[in-house]
């Protein structure tokens, strides 16, 4: 035997080089049977690796292992027909950072895997926690090679390589549709040559990552591969600490998944009609205070993504002193896209971030259309810093004001030959400008927006006040409007009532009406401010035998409005949200009987406080009830003490996390919040209100 290249076989009986078989005699379990075979793979990776280097190749059979450390010099072999089965035991796993691993290598050379034989994690064993093993893991490896091997079902992330230098995949099959975080290939390294591969993942499907600044992800080539994902099928950023330099994806193929464990876009992306759709298919972030150059990604059919591209600089995180976040130098070319939701492509910064030199040449999407003047004309929240996973969903669900781009805070974009096409009407422009240098080569290929706006949009201040005036002029008809809407994420289609709709409120109904538009939500306007012509309206949409959760949401002066409709016809709301209360409670409560009612202080002087508070004692059980040494404390101060403070979730019948609200008292049936001495942003789509800046109780 060439004790250069030692072969180790496993079958029955494990044998090294002649010079260990006396003594390296391992017997394995059988194959198919519990027994763990842990012992004598470990056994034989290490001898190996002591006497050289080698292959240790496994034969056809199934085997059950934990946890395998590869060491310097091996490749692990999987021949056709073999299967090694990860332990559904977390205790047959090595705890190392970030998480334990089935196939484990770190700081080591020379190693991978090979062979036409499969590696399953059974990861759909364990639950949804911190110790769910990724399936394999590379970590500060040098000369890293896997071939030919099918890769399944990890615990989290299926193959990461982790400031590694020198790593060749080549026809991998890789599927992973039965946990969370199940991403198919991360790489956090340099050097990298992907090619041949096919990834079919319920999270991510190919990842480029930075989790810490010294991280540099650089030379990255990957081509002629096949990703398929229910989440970001082509993603590059989050994390994304470190350097991005020299990546060229190219000559792949992006299609549906296979399977989806935890998404159903259909609930969120609106327009989507399919069940196994991914959510973008080309995702470019610099959010943590990273550095991003020379980035291609070019010769791609995509087919099935809710959102074909989505590129965003944002600050999650401070800077790291001396070294300013930047994106600079992003090519798209030669794409064609058939996107499955109206959720149009965006390339967004924030005023102080902006990424540059954004090229998107040959590019060609066919959309669903169906876009409205709503679409166009509501406002894109900038979620400036927003601590959650940047998506193409994060401006609200919005399907944003254009068909093919939504452009806003960047400089040197360029659009070269790009070609739009909606299969139903849709009322948007092809492309929108929103403080943006853009450069439109060729509007030829382009789709004009059904509304008479063109082509391309520039969003000055006069172009948005028109579209304002549009948009509230559609609603204006009759007594009252109403946009009917599926549910979301669980919810029975439920309905909102919006208050205060006059002129002067118009920008506050207008986002509530996106908001349900967005959400799934059902959501009613009535042109009116007194108790009747609320309810003439509610009865216009609804009937005894409507079984939908009916909602109030007021602001200001309607407050009050809001509670005098909840002792008039408590059985007609299943809750409130009673904003900013203008007056002292006069309305007798004691027929409310609603199962939520939620009373938020929001506008801050003394006297809106203790109305507030006044509604709340009027409501709560007589336990629950704030002191008047409470209230106030709560007005001189600003600040609800820290014994009455609640801090609560969101409501769980509405889907969406509360952000904004500072403190929170509950009781039986009613919760009061209170918003002080901070800065809120303008808008909390959670229950629909709008919030005040600089609110402070004086």
């Amino acid at each position: 035997m060439n004790m250069q290249n030692p072969a180790i076989c496993l079958g029955v009986c494990l044998l090294t080089s002649a010079a260990f078989a006396a003594t390296a005699l391992l017997r394995l379990p059988p194959s198919g049977s519990d027994g763990l075979a842990t012992e004598a793979l470990q056994s034989a990776i290490d001898d190996t690796s002591a006497a050289g280097g080698g292959v240790v190749s496994v034969p056809p059979g199934t085997w059950v292992t934990g946890q395998l450390h590869l060491k310097s010099g091996v490749t692990l072999e999987l021949q056709r027909g073999a299967t090694l089965l990860g332990s559904t035991n977390i205790q047959d796993y090595v705890r190392s950072e970030p998480r334990c691993s089935l196939i484990l290598a770190e700081g080591v050379r020379d190693v991978g895997l090979r062979g036409h034989g499969t590696l399953d994690g059974r990861g759909g064993s364990f639950s949804h926690d911190h110790l769910r093993p990724y399936l394999v893991r590379f970590s500060s490896c040098t000369n890293v090679a896997c071939e030919d091997v099918s890769l399944r079902a990890g615990g989290a992330w299926t193959i990461f390589c982790l400031r590694c230098d020198g790593v060749v995949y080549r026809r991998l099959k890789i599927w992973s549709h039965v946990n969370y975080c199940n991403d198919g290939m991360d790489i956090s390294s340099r050097n990298v040559l992907v090619e041949d591969c096919e990834i079919d993942s319920d999270d991510d499907g190919l990842a480029l990552k930075t989790p810490e600044p010294d991280v540099v992800v650089e030379n990255v080539e990957v081509r002629n591969c096949r990703i398929a994902s229910s989440c970001n099928a082509i993603h590059l950023g989050t994390e994304s600490w470190g350097t991005f330099r020299n990546v060229d994806i190219h000559d792949c193929r992006v299609l549906p998944p296979s399977a989806c464990h935890r998404f159903d876009w259909r609930k969120t992306a609106l327009g989507a009609t399919e069940e196994m759709i991914g959510l973008a298919g080309i995702t470019v972030m610099c959010v943590d205070g990273e550095v991003m150059e020379n980035v291609r990604l070019r010769n791609l059919e995509m087919k099935g993504p809710t959102t074909p591209v989505f590129v965003r600089c944002d600050r999650r995180h401070p800077e790291r002193p001396g070294v300013p976040s930047k994106m600079d130098g992003v090519l798209i070319e030669n794409v064609r896209v058939e996107a499955a939701s109206r959720v149009a492509s965006s390339i967004t910064g924030v005023p102080d971030l902006r990424p540059r030199n954004i090229v998107i040449r040959n590019f060609e999407v066919v959309a669903p259309g169906g876009g409205t003047m709503e679409d166009c004309a509501l406002p894109v929240p900038e979620c400036y810093g927003d601590q959650g996973p940047p998506t193409n969903l994060k401006f609200d669900h919005q399907a944003l004001p254009a068909h093919g781009f939504y452009v806003r805070h960047t400089d040197g974009v360029r659009f070269e030959n790009v070609r739009t096409k909606c299969r139903s009407g849709d009322e948007r422009p092809a492309i929108v400008i929103d403080d943006a240098d853009v450069t439109v080569a060729d509007d030829s290929g382009l789709s004009s927006g059904a509304n008479g706006l063109g082509k391309v949009l520039t969003l000055t201040a006069a172009k948005r006040h028109e579209l304002e005036e549009r948009l509230w002029n559609s609603y204006l008809h009759g007594a009252a409007y109403y946009r009917a809407a599926t549910g979301f994420n669980g919810t029975k289609q439920p309905l909102v009532v919006v208050l205060g709709t006059t002129e002067k409120d118009r920008t506050y109904a207008s986002m509530v009406i996106g908001q349900g538009k967005r959400r799934g939500i059902s959501v009613l306007m009535p042109f009116g401010r007194t108790v009747d012509s609320v309810l003439e309206s509610l009865s216009s949409v609804t009937n005894a035998e409507d079984a939908r959760r009916v909602y109030l949401k007021g602001d200001g002066a309607m407050a009050s409005l809001a509670l005098e409709l909840l002792a008039a016809a408590p059985e007609r709301f299943f809750g409130a949200s009673v904003v900013a209360l203008e007056k002292d409670v006069s309305t007798d409560l004691k027929n409310v009987r609603c199962k939520a009612v939620d009373i938020v202080i929001a506008a801050g002087n003394a006297r809106q406080a203790k109305a507030g508070f006044s509604a709340f004692n009027a409501l709560a059980s007589e336990k629950d009830r704030v002191s008047v040494d409470d209230i106030d404390e709560t007005v001189r101060t600003g600040k609800i003490p820290e014994r009455i403070r609640y801090r609560g979730p969101s409501d769980p019948d509405f889907p969406s996390p509360n952000r904004v609200l500072a403190f929170r008292r509950e009781s039986a049936r009613v919760r009061i919040s209170a918003t002080s001495n901070r800065d809120v942003a303008a808008f909390d789509p959670s229950f629909g209100w709008i919030m005040l800046q600089d609110a402070t109780m004086k």
